[in-house]
């Protein structure tokens, strides 16, 4: 185990980290202020708000603040997940952020604090296993760019790897994302097109995110052979690659971490 996972498992159970500093909330809150990957960030907010502990608040609400758009929305979910009044003004500012996902998760950590009026909460679990199968949400765009066909492909791309899903432990988790990257270039004798997904899994009807992961594909075609109505397939080829491999590592985190 690393000393990222040793500060998180940690700071999830209670216990201390070996090879880490003594204190794994403090170990936690430099992650979430100084690493420099936004995944790692991403992470420590959302262990963070797992943990429940009002204390995290300041830092969480300065994480609001974060270059990293996935980040700001994470730290607005563990601010929710918290329940602490104080976050209330700062996540109002949130529903403002120039990222679409970020407004939407201030709105829903907004909302979880309007049912906690009486301050801190504890953090509500994950729903039972066997609370349904999980649920592939429509698919947004943050290129600006992406076809409304495009976007039904990335869902059905998305329902479809997650399939191979069920049976293990995701019955009652949603998955929702967007189309991040989709370029058309030509580099010499090749045509490109690159398509980059963003996936988010989250824990049932709280909205609670677990993990968020991420794909990225380029398709090449000859010049010589490139025809207009090529980029269509192209981009639906690049899409169901990066598809895949974002849904890869949503597999990989059920299979590590939900029994």
């Amino acid at each position: 185990m690393g000393p990222l996972a040793a500060v998180m498992l940690a700071l999830l159970t209670g216990g201390s980290a070996p090879g880490a500093g003594t204190d794994p909330f403090a170990e936690a809150t430099a992650i979430l202020a100084e690493a420099q990957s936004y995944k790692v960030r991403a992470q420590a907010a959302l262990v963070l708000g797992r943990r429940g502990e009002p204390r995290a608040t300041p830092h969480l609400i300065r994480a609001l603040d974060d270059p990293s758009p996935p980040v700001r929305a994470v730290a607005a979910r563990a601010l929710g997940m918290i329940g602490d009044p104080s976050a209330r003004k700062r996540l109002e500012g949130a529903t403002r952020d120039r990222d679409a996902f970020v407004r939407r998760s201030a709105a829903a950590a907004l909302a979880a604090l309007a049912d906690r009026p009486g301050g801190a909460a504890a953090v509500a679990g994950a729903p039972p296993l066997g609370a349904g199968t999980i649920q592939v949400k429509p698919m947004g765009d943050k290129t600006h760019k992406a076809s409304v066909h495009l976007r039904e492909h990335m869902r059905r791309f998305v329902a479809r790897e997650v399939e191979s899903f069920r049976g293990r432990a995701a019955r009652g988790f949603a998955i929702d994302g967007a189309i991040r990257v989709l370029d058309l270039t030509t580099r010499g004798p090749l045509v490109s097109v690159t398509c980059g997904v963003e996936l988010i899994l989250s824990a049932g009807s709280s909205g609670a995110i677990i993990v968020m992961s991420t794909g990225e594909a380029t398709v090449e075609r000859r010049v010589a052979t490139f025809r207009s109505g090529m980029q269509t397939d192209m981009e639906q080829e690049a899409l169901a690659h990066a598809v895949r491999g974002a849904t890869d590592e949503l597999r990989q985190h059920l299979a590590a971490n939900v029994p």
